[in-house]
C-alpha cells in the first residue's frame, strides 16, 4: 500500500455551528484515519486558515455568514485545485448543495449520517470518487457537473410525471426542491401524512424506489413545473 494512503487524512471542517464544530470535530478526531486540522465557523475563516494549512478535503457547510459554501467552494477551488471538498448538510439544502456542486465540489453527504460513514465519505472524496453515500450522490454530482456523457430523455418517466393526476402534481415541484414532507405540508397547509401519502403515489406512478430517486430523474429529464 502507498504511504499516501495509510497518512491520516487532513480534514477542514467548516460550519458556523459552534456545537456542530465541537461535536463532530471531536469525533471525526476518535477515527485514527482522520487528523483535523482545523475547524472554521465560515468561508472567510476557512480561506485565511488555507493560508498556512492545506488539507486533504474540506468539510463544508452551505449557509455560513459573510460567505457561504457555494463562494468558499468556488474561491478554494480556484486557489487550491488540489484540495477536494465534500458538502455536508441537511435534505432541504439540496438545491444549495447543486450550486455547490456545480462551483467545484466533489459531492454531497447529509449530516444526519454516522460518523463512521461520513469518514468513509470523506476518504471516497479524497480518492475522486463521487459515491459517498448509501443514496444516489454521484448520479446527481455528475448530472450537475455536467460529468460525462448526458442521457437520452427517459420519455417513459417524463410521460409518467406528465400523467400525474392534478390533486398530486402540486407536491411534485416541492419533492423536486428537496423538501421534506413537513415542510411540504406546511406550505400546502395539509397534514405530514396526506403528503407521506401523496409522496407514496407519486413514486409509484412514476417507477422510482425512492424520492431521491425521482429528484435525480426530474433533474436528468429537465422536469419542470
Amino acid at each position: 500500500m502507498a504511504e499516501d494512503q495509510i497518512l491520516p487524512l487532513k480534514v477542514l471542517m467548516v460550519d458556523d455551528d459552534q456545537i456542530v464544530r465541537t461535536y463532530l470535530g471531536a469525533s471525526l478526531q476518535s477515527d485514527p484515519r482522520v487528523f483535523l486540522l482545523k475547524t472554521a465557523e465560515d468561508g472567510v475563516e476557512a480561506l485565511k486558515i488555507m493560508e498556512e494549512w492545506t488539507p486533504d478535503v474540506v468539510l463544508m457547510d452551505v449557509d455560513m455568514p459573510r460567505m457561504d459554501g457555494i463562494e468558499a467552494t468556488k474561491q478554494i477551488r480556484e486557489k487550491y485545485p488540489q484540495v477536494r471538498i465534500l458538502i455536508f448538510t441537511n435534505f432541504e439544502q439540496r438545491p444549495s448543495v447543486m450550486k455547490a456542486i456545480q462551483a467545484g465540489a466533489s459531492g454531497f453527504v447529509t449530516k444526519d449520517k454516522p460518523v463512521e460513514e461520513m469518514v468513509d465519505a470523506l476518504l471516497a472524496t479524497r480518492d475522486g470518487k463521487r459515491i459517498i453515500s448509501e443514496d444516489p450522490a454521484s448520479a446527481l454530482a455528475d448530472m450537475v457537473a455536467g460529468a460525462g456523457n448526458r442521457e437520452p430523455v427517459d420519455t417513459a418517466f417524463v410521460e409518467s410525471v406528465q400523467a400525474i393526476p392534478d390533486r398530486l402534481k402540486k407536491v411534485v415541484p416541492l419533492l423536486i426542491e428537496g423538501k421534506s414532507n413537513r415542510i411540504i405540508a406546511k406550505e400546502l397547509h395539509t397534514s405530514e401524512g396526506t403528503v407521506g401519502d401523496y409522496v407514496s403515489k407519486i413514486l409509484k406512478l412514476t417507477n422510482c424506489e425512492s424520492r431521491t430517486s425521482f429528484v435525480v430523474k426530474a433533474f436528468k429529464n429537465q422536469i419542470k413545473f
